[in-house]
């Protein structure tokens, strides 16, 4: 019977693999001597036949856990029922005689070799229960973890949305500023053009007065002279068609009318226009301040969250083994920044196809002003054609520099007085005069619309025939390039801005292209 319970315990322990080394050796060494013990009863041939006729089957492969749990719901408690009965069996022997059988002997040693077994068993049961301790601390642990990484995660994307909302606004408060700027100079330039209109509208009026007077004249001496002979019939005939003219002029002067209600409504509409703007930068000046008081509340909390943040770095010192399992969260954080940088991109793309419609709109805006000037200046020269003499000579021309009226005789080589640059609203940029009512700096003689025409084709002669070093092209010389990456200080500021952020667009979208 001794020797079958070694054999099984043998089998046994080899089908278990033992978490403890040590143990698992205590444990083969305890049955080696169990078999050499009952080798002395057994017969050396009975065993060698056994042994021959046992199978070895092959170790199988059990998880450390599912031996644990087979040890604590079956081993356990029959080594438990085996130590309860050899201790009964101590108290009894006391009284027994001192001299002992060859099978009692054995039967000690067995025992002896299953209390060590027992407490070895004991042992990792303990070794199991710290283990299993172990692992839900590193389960606590590692959830804590990425409970404090994900609260970063989404502390890091609040900021980058606030900053970009940050961003958006500047970029909307410089824009208004622009506008208004814009705004301020339009409203000048229609006040200058109002004031002109009056002066030319109390001019008509002089002109009406004297034309009114002048009729008077006229028809009491037609009502003197009605008894004249053919003679004064001939001059009735001229008084007619003066009246004619008077007519005409006068249906010209009411057309004149016309136009200035309608420059009067639209400078009414601007004026609505600048209210409005006004009322909306009072609320951005409310939003901004909103924003600063926000702006500190963020402070704060980026303090405390650099002071959660140094916590966190000398936790991730005490848990840094464990950093493999966090690399597929930072792959996936890399996927999610490159697509919002790529969302960026493509509202950037958008923002600038709308600054290109504004521009196409800003040119429409500017051939409308131009059709407007041509429309002004026909009707000075029908006025011009209208005020003729008796013998048919013109009297008064139009300067297309400057606009005044101008005799031929007194059309001197300094009666023309131009600025080259437009008014900034403080300063000339060309010569540095101060006040919009400055004298020009470039003086010439009065050019009337003819007399340009034949200057301008003598200038594109000239263009066609001029060679540009700098960019190979003709039409044009070195200091008129459009190519020039350069400001210049003899030509208008916005339009030179205009130019250079062209030039810029141009060539960012030339290292697109090449990029691709």
């Amino acid at each position: 019977m001794s020797f079958s319970k070694s054999d099984n315990l043998s089998c046994s322990f080899s089908m278990l693999p033992l978490a403890n080394p040590l143990l698992k050796h205590k444990v083969y060494q305890n049955i080696y001597n169990e078999k050499a013990n009952l080798s002395t009863q057994a017969s050396q041939q009975t065993i060698s036949s056994k042994l021959k006729k046992r199978k070895l089957k092959p170790i199988m492969e059990i998880q450390p856990e599912i031996a644990a749990k087979v040890v604590k719901s079956y081993l356990l408690p029959m080594f438990e029922c085996k130590t309860r009965g050899l201790s009964k069996r101590h108290s009894h022997g006391k009284s027994l005689d001192i001299s002992k059988s060859r099978a009692d002997i054995l039967e000690s040693r067995e025992t002896t070799a299953e209390t060590s077994v027992y407490g070895e068993l004991k042992l990792s049961e303990k070794l199991m229960s710290e283990i299993e301790k172990v692992k839900t601390e590193l389960d606590d642990c590692t959830r804590k973890m990425r409970d404090s990484e994900q609260a970063k995660i989404i502390s890091e994307s609040e900021l980058s949305i606030l900053k970009s909302k940050y961003e958006d606004l500047e970029i909307n408060f410089e824009l208004l500023k622009f506008q208004l700027n814009q705004n301020l100079k339009m409203y000048q330039k229609l006040e200058l053009k109002i004031v002109f209109l009056n002066e030319q509208a109390d001019q008509y009026k002089n002109l009406l007065a004297i034309c009114e007077s002048k009729l008077e004249e006229y028809s009491a001496e037609c009502l003197n002279e009605k008894m004249v002979n053919d003679r004064l019939s001939s001059e009735l005939q001229k008084i007619a068609r003066f009246n004619d003219l008077v007519e005409m002029q006068n249906q010209i002067m009411g057309d004149r009318l016309i136009g200035l209600q309608t420059c009067i409504e639209d400078l009414l509409k601007v004026r609505r226009t600048e209210e409005i703007t006004t009322k909306d930068f009072a609320t951005f000046v409310e939003s901004s301040k909103k924003l600063a008081l926000y702006e500190t509340e963020l402070i704060n909390s980026l303090k405390t969250l650099t002071e959660q943040n140094q916590i966190l770095s000398k936790d991730m010192i005490e848990i840094a083994e464990m950093k493999d399992y966090m690399k597929n969260d930072r792959d996936k954080f890399i996927c999610r920044f490159k697509e919002k940088v790529q969302q960026i991109k493509d509202e950037m793309a958008k923002e600038r196809e709308e600054k290109e419609k504004l521009q196409i709109k800003y040119e429409d805006i500017k051939n409308n002003y131009d059709a407007l000037s041509d429309q002004f200046d026909r009707m000075r020269d029908k006025i011009t054609n209208f005020k003729v003499n008796r013998n048919g000579e013109i009297e008064e021309k139009v300067c297309k520099n400057c606009k005044k009226f101008f005799f031929e005789n007194e059309n001197f080589n300094w009666s023309c007085q131009i600025h080259t640059s437009q008014y900034s609203g403080a300063m000339w940029w060309c010569c540095g005069r101060k006040g919009e009512n400055a004298k020009g700096c470039r003086t010439s003689q009065h050019i009337a619309k003819d007399e340009e025409e034949e200057l301008m084709q003598e200038e594109m002669r000239l263009r066609k025939q001029q060679f540009c070093t700098s960019c190979t092209e003709t039409g044009h010389d070195e200091k008129n390039c459009p190519y020039d990456p350069n400001a210049k200080s003899n030509f208008d500021a916005d339009e030179e801005y205009e130019r250079l952020e062209n030039l810029k667009l141009k060539k960012s979208k030339i290292k697109t292209w090449t990029l691709i």
